[in-house]
């Protein structure tokens, strides 16, 4: 069974009750960096802090057996990972697309919308041939919209701001992203893996 139709499966029987999925960290696709600051933190704006802007791969597990595979972007950059071909991380799955990031209490309706729309603009953003930019910047324009609760999305301003570090126009593109969601067909075949200790995902 390939990782879509078995991600579907999985996802149809989240619908009847609380489902999860196994998988272990392959790594990064791309290794693009950028610069985030939290604008303020618990104790006051942050310094800038280098973070990995990218599509990511995991191995789908069955017990100790690899069944598939899966490409996702994170939705809170401030956990871990985990180990690169690591320990089997158990994920709960969320097709309602409200409960990550876990440690900001969820989203909002509109927020999970704006995620909807992305999605929907660039139709192959869970691709590995979608360019290295375009990448980053569908990672960075996640991040924006998961933390921005008042629904005004620009990168370079808000709650958490945004700025190139080793690739140039990686801001600039997801405010362009950002900036096209009205207009964009909602992509309604998403979901939330959620988990206390390592980053939750979308996919």
């Amino acid at each position: 069974m390939t990782s879509k139709f078995l991600l579907a499966a999985v996802l149809s029987a989240a619908s009847m009750f609380a489902a999860t999925l196994d998988v272990v960290f392959n790594g990064a696709i791309t290794s693009v960096t950028i610069s985030r600051t939290i604008n303020p933190s618990s104790t006051g704006t942050t310094s800038p802090t280098i973070v990995n802007a990218a599509l990511l791969s995991y191995n789908v597990m069955s017990g100790s057996s690899v069944i598939g595979s899966l490409l996702t972007y994170c939705t809170e950059p401030q956990q871990s990972t985990g180990a690169i071909n690591g320990g089997t991380i158990t994920y709960d799955i969320d097709p309602t697309l409200r409960n990550a990031p876990l440690n900001n209490g969820g989203i909002s309706a509109g927020q999970s919308a704006a995620l909807q729309q992305l999605f929907g603009l660039v139709p192959n953003a869970m691709s590995s041939g979608l360019s290295a930019l375009d990448q980053a910047a569908m990672q960075v324009a996640i991040w924006e919209i998961v933390r921005e609760s008042s629904l005004s999305f620009d990168a370079t301003t808000g709650v958490v701001t945004f700025a190139d570090d080793n690739t140039a126009g990686v801001v600039a593109r997801a405010n362009q992203l950002l900036a096209g969601l009205s207009s964009a067909t909602p992509n309604t075949n998403l979901a939330f893996l959620t988990n206390d200790t390592f980053q939750d995902l979308i996919t």
